[in-house]
């Protein structure tokens, strides 16, 4: 903090937009994509946990849309138990659970939640025959065989916000971008390395632990004021990687200097307009700081 500053309480908070993608209204799919966030403690206005998931949508994992579901469950089940469990760890416990308990509990949950729908709710004759149809549909039938949950194949990025710290976390594509306090956008995690041509790792692989990215930033050492979330349809919208962290640097300086109400508006804007450009279904979740008491 610079010499006379005066230290102002914060408080985090969240605004989230998700649309349907032109691509699944014109064949009529619902929106696969899921967003969720918890307070903590529960019941307070601080908006601390957030998950964003993209489920594939296409016939090979025709129940994604509840693959999402359950993987924004999972993650902040996950992270809740860890808030609840462990209110003042330290970084180097918060480093050892990002690491190893989280990712393992949070595919572990994600698993078990398809494994009951799977009882609940057995796939149909329908569903079966949705999944031939077309070139490559009784490969596509031998692998569900093999794998069921394949069916609800989904990514996911989360974050979980400390004391100290925040975890950031992912599998698969989609996009987490951060600006500081001072205006400095940055990622957290670095790409996956071969996404490429809608090609992803997602929840429902074989060992999606391979796939687990993580990350750990203290806050004594990086004041983060913005963190956005974003299924690959938002930025799959823009040019080129730059134009889209250009505007999410934009996004930041919106609430900087015209307030929280305007910030939203400005999302909910470029999102619909990003949905057009992309075509795919397109989440955006944004935990921002803001001052505490503000309306």
């Amino acid at each position: 903090m610079k010499a006379g500053a005066v230290s102002v309480a914060t408080t985090w908070r969240l605004h989230s937009v998700s649309v349907l993608g032109p691509s699944h209204q014109k064949s009529g799919l619902t929106n696969q994509d899921a967003v969720g966030a918890l307070a903590v403690p529960p019941g307070s206005a601080e908006v601390r946990l957030v998950a964003v998931s993209d489920g594939h949508g296409d016939s090979a994992h025709f129940r994604s849309e509840r693959g999402s579901l359950f993987a924004v469950q999972a993650a902040l089940e996950t992270s809740l138990l860890f808030m609840s469990s462990e209110p003042s760890a330290n970084a180097d416990a918060v480093r050892e659970w990002a690491s190893d308990v989280q990712p393992q509990r949070v595919i572990g949950r994600w698993r078990d939640l398809v494994a009951d729908d799977l009882t609940e709710r057995p796939f149909t004759s329908g569903e079966r025959a949705s999944l031939k149809a077309g070139d490559g549909g009784d490969a596509r039938a031998r692998s569900l065989t093999l794998n069921p949950i394949r069916a609800y194949g989904a990514t996911l990025a989360g974050v979980t916000v400390t004391a100290d710290c925040i975890v950031y976390c992912q599998v698969g594509d989609g996009d987490i971008v951060t600006v500081s306090g001072e205006g400095l956008v940055g990622q957290p995690l670095e790409d996956e390395a071969h996404a490429f041509s809608n090609v992803t790792s997602s929840l429902c692989h074989d060992d999606p632990l391979r796939a687990w990215r993580a990350s750990v930033q203290e806050q004594s050492r990086h004041q983060t004021a913005l963190v956005l979330l974003a299924s690959d349809g938002y930025s799959g919208a823009f040019e080129d990687k730059a134009s889209f962290l250009n505007t999410v640097e934009a996004l930041a300086e919106v609430l900087r200097s015209g307030g929280e109400a305007k910030m939203r508006a400005t999302l909910d804007q470029s999102v619909a307009k990003a949905r057009t450009y992309s075509g795919d279904d397109t989440t955006v979740a944004v935990l921002y700081r803001a001052p505490e008491g503000a309306p």
